[in-house]
């Protein structure tokens, strides 16, 4: 039976990317590079926990900063996709087509079918239009995805439409780009709305988020750069503190990349109760 950390350790690490799909073709990274995320995870029950590796994250970026690859590793599953990006003559991306490769344990491996998407932009570029498309004879209701864009590029809005379905996630920024608030919406009812707060510098403060019957509340605190040093969540109107963390970073640079640890040490409702540590390491690797 898992313990209300573990699920909660779950949660943490799978709210953000499980809301949209893969958005990198609009977040450029270094050129012929590897990202390998490794996470690793200690549950305190009575005493010392003993910390273990539940998932590997590794991510491939071609020569035009692209993703060309990633690999999932998770309880002795993996999935394995690659990637093909077709650009247009404005060295936008045009089309990305994707096939996955399970494997289960020592299994055989099972390769899937392959998955395309073509992209489409007015003429300023700042709205981009994503659409799969569909076999001759498939009545099935089509995904269509849809981001706008400012005009230095940073998000203003996200939508997914699946049938009758709809995801949508609102940005407000101020003039200088800065995001105020995001707004999270599925079939035109707002789920949660996240705030954020900047010191007279401009550097980010704190961020807060929480759904409207205010049923719970996370609250973020950011240092001068802009990275998140602790948070709590509260539940119930009268916010009572359900669990509190803090987070450790340390960077090491290499001539050939970096490696950046991060530990989220999770307490209870006091900050003396500490219910496990989450732990991310992550390998940036330069490709010659």
């Amino acid at each position: 039976m898992r313990s209300a950390f573990v699920v909660f350790a779950f949660c943490f690490v799978v709210a953000i990317p499980v809301a949209a799909q893969d958005l990198s073709i609009f977040d450029k990274k270094i050129p012929s590079s590897e990202v390998k995320t490794e996470l690793y995870v200690m549950d305190v029950d009575k005493g010392v926990g003993e910390e273990r590796k539940v998932g590997e994250d590794a991510r491939r970026y071609g020569v035009d900063g692209e993703l060309a690859g990633k690999t999932f590793t998770n309880s002795g599953f993996t999935i394995e996709t690659e990637f093909t990006t077709e650009f247009d003559k404005d060295g936008r991306v045009a089309k990305r087509t994707s096939k996955d490769t399970y494997k289960i344990g020592n299994g055989e491996p099972m390769t899937g079918p392959a998955r395309s998407w073509e992209y489409s932009y007015n003429e300023s570029g700042t709205t981009v239009v994503s659409k799969e498309p569909q076999a001759e004879g498939d009545e099935s209701a089509p995904i269509v995805e849809t981001w706008k864009l400012d005009a230095s590029g940073k998000m203003l809005e996200y939508s997914k439409m699946f049938g009758e379905q709809s995801l949508k996630t609102a940005y407000e920024r101020d003039k200088s780009g800065k995001l105020l608030s995001k707004t999270v919406m599925y079939c035109g009812e707002v789920t949660s709305k996240e705030t954020c707060s900047y010191r007279e510098d401009g550097t980010l403060k704190e961020s807060s988020e929480g759904d409207p019957q205010k049923s719970w509340t996370i609250n973020r605190h950011y240092d001068e750069r802009g990275q998140e040093v602790k948070g709590e969540m509260l539940l119930g109107k009268d916010g009572k503190v359900e669990r509190q963390w803090v987070v450790e970073r340390k960077l090491e640079n290499h001539a050939d990349g970096s490696t950046e640890e991060m530990k989220i040490a999770v307490h209870g409702a006091t900050a003396d109760k500490l219910e496990g540590v989450i732990r991310y390491v992550i390998t940036t690797t330069f490709k010659k």
